[in-house]
């Protein structure tokens, strides 16, 4: 490559990237959802647990990594608002960098059209912030990706042994599972063709190198049962275990989750069925094993992961960059490479929701009167810049980031003489007991935040994706109140005292772990059966 060229790209790599840091900033924002899980570090770190409420031992968020790298982050910086967006930006350029280091390699002219494509998602680009993990999510897709894809040798840690690609797969896919267990379905089918072709060639000499890989999954595992009482996040039991949801509901919320995505985002989903397509008639073998675990997490989608979210695109933004990714792999000449960011710049100009019309006038979404779309759906970055003030657009000097009405409500309650709550601002919870500070307990009655409420069915026909209310047991409030078990139902009474035991009890105590042994193998569902066919 010439001066002239190398200097050239690096001009349009230089545009690229300011208006990617551009609509990253534009788009910055933060979700209530987010600060379930800084409540949980803002704990840790002041000496009361890795806990929401300091009661007790429940696991909120659903982003272990996530979590541990944003509380490191907090310890230098001691703010949480800008200190997660700065992160989640910086998260992105490395994704960003990396993803073109290994197009570059192959296909240099696939670059701006690599970046524009990006640049159409209104779901990817509304979650390179949010709070959430999705910006690690992207950083673990092309550290896993990138090297599989493009022919680049990972890195070898230890000593230049082919043996050792194969801990390296192994260990970006278990912090993929650690990070957000659900997204481990993204990376199972290359990571089993990698396994099987390593089985064949190595035997009993590969079991080594898959536990040192597999070691960060099997380490947080065994964290969570032992302090928490249970593998899975509380979120997991009040969103998908217990929930008493009919299983056609559950199809019809996934089938309106991708309406809507069609609706609000087209080029997303049109995007992923076309790449699709396309790897399983021109890809390479591993281009298609990425692409059957896109299908399997959009399957997973569809199936479960719809009912658990109120934000739309929030399942999508994660497969449309793998689908980008793996679109890159595809021969793409320079001719076609010039319509394709034609076609993709089009879109960007066409489309009422790109991620460049951020904060505009053009930007148009489908939002009713009452700020939902249809089936419960939300656009929630647009909410929560227009309406909510948790988003870097809404930056007043004169005020703290949040600047919003649950927040403060969180702060009249933190002054207030009562200790315990029901509920937050109304059912959100994130802001108002991150404000409401460590002496107050919060009792969620969605059952995210509360390990009993969390497993009983919810009520059956009032609920919305992501929302599921459920009764208070007789009894609770004042257990709750008095530290104590008096609940009156004779089943549900039995079946706290050894939730009690594996939330509150010692840690390293046995009869605490027999009660996490009978919590978790299904020997005491039969109490929760009995307390739900009386109620």
């Amino acid at each position: 490559m010439t001066k002239l060229h190398r200097s050239t790209s690096r001009g349009y790599l230089l545009v690229l990237g300011a208006i990617f840091v551009y609509a990253i900033l534009s788009n910055a924002w933060i979700v209530d959802d987010a600060y379930i899980t800084f409540r949980s570090i803002w704990n840790w770190h002041n000496g009361y647990g890795l806990r929401w409420n300091t009661i007790e031992r429940v696991q909120l968020y659903t982003h272990p990594l996530w979590m541990i790298l944003i509380s490191v982050c907090y310890r230098i910086t001691h703010e949480f608002f800008f200190t997660t967006l700065a992160f989640s930006c910086l998260l992105c350029a490395a994704t960003g960098w990396i993803m073109v280091r290994f197009i570059s390699r192959e296909q240099p002219w696939t670059v701006v059209p690599f970046a524009l494509l990006l640049l159409v998602s209104k779901a990817f680009m509304d979650y390179t912030s949010s709070g959430l993990e999705n910006p690690l999510s992207y950083l673990l897709v092309a550290l896993f990706y990138g090297p599989l894809l493009f022919g680049c040798r990972p890195p070898h840690f230890i000593r230049p042994d082919p043996r050792f690609e194969i801990t390296y797969y192994t260990f970006i896919a278990a912090l993929a599972f650690v990070n957000r267990i659900d997204t481990i379905l993204l990376y199972a089918p290359a990571l089993c063709l990698l396994i099987y072709r390593g089985v064949r060639a190595y035997r009993s000499r590969l079991i080594g190198p898959l536990f040192a890989g597999g070691l960060p999954a099997v380490l947080w595992t065994c964290f969570a049962v032992i302090y928490y009482g249970f593998p899975y996040p509380n979120t997991y039991y009040a969103k998908a275990a217990s929930i008493g949801i009919p299983s056609n509901e559950q199809l019809r919320q996934g089938v309106a989750y991708f309406i809507n995505s069609l609706t609000w985002d087209p080029p997303t989903l049109i995007t992923i069925g076309v790449v699709l397509l396309l790897i399983a008639r021109e890809g390479s073998v591993r281009a298609r094993m990425g692409a059957l675990g896109l299908v399997a997490y959009l399957y997973y989608v569809l199936k479960v992961g719809a009912i658990s979210t109120h934000m739309s695109g929030r399942f999508f933004a994660l497969p449309y960059f793998l689908a980008v990714v793996l679109a890159m792999t595809l021969q793409i000449r320079r001719q076609s490479s010039l319509a394709l960011s034609a076609l993709a710049f089009g879109l960007i100009l066409v489309c009422p929701t790109t991620p460049l019309k951020a904060n505009t006038a053009y930007y148009r979404c489908g939002l009713d009167n009452s700020g939902w779309g249809r089936n419960g759906i939300l656009d929630t970055r647009y909410l929560v810049q227009t309406n909510d003030g948790s988003s870097l657009f809404n930056f007043d000097r004169k005020k703290e980031m949040p600047n919003m009405p649950w927040y403060d409500e969180g702060l009249q309650f933190r002054d207030a003489p009562d200790d315990v709550r029901i509920g937050g601002h109304g059912p959100a919870i994130g802001f108002f007991a991150f404000a409401a500070g460590p002496k107050k307990t919060i009792v969620d009655t969605l059952g995210l935040g509360d390990a009993l409420l969390a497993r009983l069915p919810t009520r059956s026909k009032d609920w919305g994706p992501g929302h599921f209310e459920r009764n208070m047991p007789e009894g609770y409030e004042q257990s709750v109140r008095n530290h104590k078990n008096l609940i009156v139902d004779p089943d549900l009474h039995t079946y706290y005292d050894k939730l009690l035991l594996a939330t509150q009890g010692p840690i390293f105590n046995l009869r605490r772990f027999r009660a996490i042994w009978d919590l978790n193998s299904g020997s005491a569902d039969s109490l929760l059966l009995a307390y739900s066919k009386r109620h």
